[in-house]
């Protein structure tokens, strides 16, 4: 769990909404981008596979939720479902 850690008053703590993240597997390899503007991350989030091309997996989070993906089939496999045809069970 995290610790206690008191702030000075000079000190700022952020809660950013957005978030552009790279990954390897399950592992979150670094946070490219936080920050509370919509528009930001989304520019940041187009030009992020340019950015780091070898790239597992790239995702737009919201808090946790994951809003787009970079490639989408893998952080959003609905996406990759031809139109039609059911969800998984």
């Amino acid at each position: 769990m995290g610790t206690n850690r008191r702030y000075a008053p000079h000190e700022k703590v952020h809660d950013y909404t957005f978030s552009i993240r790279v990954w390897s597997g399950r592992e979150l390899v670094e946070t490219l981008l936080k920050t509370n503007s919509f528009d930001m991350a989304i520019a940041a989030f187009e030009v992020a596979p340019k950015a780091r091309p070898g790239a597992e997996l790239i995702t737009l989070q919201e808090f946790a939720r994951v809003m787009r993906s970079h490639p989408p089939e893998v952080a959003q496999p609905w996406l990759a479902r031809k139109p039609g045809s059911s969800p998984p069970t």
